[in-house]
């Protein structure tokens, strides 16, 4: 789910999801349980200060915290 997903600096700062964010991009946001192999696509928004260095994606594919995917951003 959105809940899931964040994003953290290079201070660890973490940033959740941002709905209003979200629903600015103007694009489906990429909610729901999907299965072995299936592809989901959408955009997701947050709120990061101007300033902020080394973003990574994190989802954390598992609700006990187990299972992160971490994904540098540019």
């Amino acid at each position: 789910t959105l809940l899931q997903m964040s994003l953290k600096d290079s201070s660890s700062q973490k940033y959740d999801v941002d709905f209003m964010a979200s629903t600015a991009s103007g694009g489906s946001s990429p909610d729901g349980e999907i299965a072995p192999n299936e592809k989901l696509r959408g955009q997701v928004g947050f709120q990061v200060p101007e300033n902020a260095t080394g973003l990574v994606f994190v989802f954390d594919a598992d609700v006990w915290g187990t299972g992160k995917v971490v994904v540098a951003l540019p």
